[in-house]
């Protein structure tokens, strides 16, 4: 286990725990409706329901809804605060980096940012994440800035982040080797699924941006599949029928907008039973296929 997961992990349970003293004697909202919009989510966040996967209406967030959205981030309790953040860093756009930077203070307002800009992309935006390698403010670490110059594949950021890398042990040389790795190979090759669904699809376009913690690793489970993936080191190929005893596991759980041209791929990367992580990644349908927009380590045990 790497320190970055080990840290970043203990940051979020440390904020779970503290939530939860807070919030455990509240009464809980009302159950969300199907149809209800990104900041009613929000606002009816509580630390149990932001325990469950990020659900697939933060990638619907709209400008209209951002000032809503601002509001719970500045003034809400914690959960409210946290879930704004969710649905601000995912929904992303100009509006909603705004106000993820007025707020950069509140819970996850900087890791939401740094997914923000990711998804934008923008050379300014690779700036910004560029300089976010050097914030040591204690708001929280700035390791999700390194794995979003990783999926944007910036290679101005390479010397900054060979500097980083230096095996002292800490998050940031994890992470930064980790964003090393993605420029430097490019895209993985993919072979054996029979991309017959848009899941199907989705899961490739991740192994081709990379996967954390899958280095150096030759074989993988996927009971769900029903099948392993098996790496060469420079592709993944998923074989059905193949399974490895006391291999470690690959699972993945996708989630949609309601146009379906949007979606979030929770990853876990499993070697033993307190040996874990979890990723999720938001992908973007294109002309030629779903794309990766941003990765955000998202649980560790």
């Amino acid at each position: 286990m790497t320190t970055l997961e080990r840290s970043s992990g203990a940051r979020r349970m440390l904020v779970a725990v503290l939530v939860c003293l807070q919030e455990t004697l509240a009464i809980g909202a009302p159950a969300q409706s199907p149809d209800a919009s990104v900041v009613e989510w929000a606002r009816s966040a509580d630390v149990f329901s932001l325990g469950d996967d990020t659900p697939g209406i933060v990638l619907d967030t709209s400008p209209a809804d951002v000032p809503g959205l601002a509001a719970l981030l500045a003034r809400g309790t914690e959960s409210q605060q946290m879930a704004a953040a969710k649905a601000l860093g995912h929904g992303g756009g100009d509006a909603a980096i705004a106000a993820l930077r007025a707020n950069a203070g509140a819970p996850w307002a900087a890791p939401m940012l740094y997914l923000a800009l990711s998804i934008r992309g923008m050379p300014a935006d690779r700036e910004e994440l560029l300089s976010a390698l050097d914030v040591k403010d204690g708001r929280w670490p700035p390791e999700s800035a390194a794995l979003a110059l990783g999926v944007l594949r910036a290679r101005e950021a390479v010397p900054a982040l060979e500097r980083l890398a230096t095996g002292d042990g800490s998050d940031m040389s994890a992470a930064a080797r980790e964003a090393l790795r993605w420029i430097r190979q490019g895209a993985w090759r993919v072979d054996g699924l029979p991309a017959a669904s848009d899941q199907d699809r989705i899961i490739a376009a991740v192994f081709r941006n990379g996967i954390p913690r899958t280095d150096g690793v030759s074989l993988f489970n996927d009971d769900e599949r029903g099948g392993a993936w098996i790496s060469d080191g420079d592709g993944w190929r998923f074989r059905a029928g193949a399974r490895a005893a006391d291999a470690p596991q690959l699972g993945f759980n996708v989630r949609f907008n309601a146009q379906r041209t949007r979606a979030i791929l929770s990853v876990s990367v499993v070697f033993g039973p307190l040996n874990g992580s979890g990723y999720d990644y938001v992908l973007s349908r294109e002309p030629d296929g779903w794309t990766v927009r941003g990765v955000l380590p998202t649980w560790i045990s």
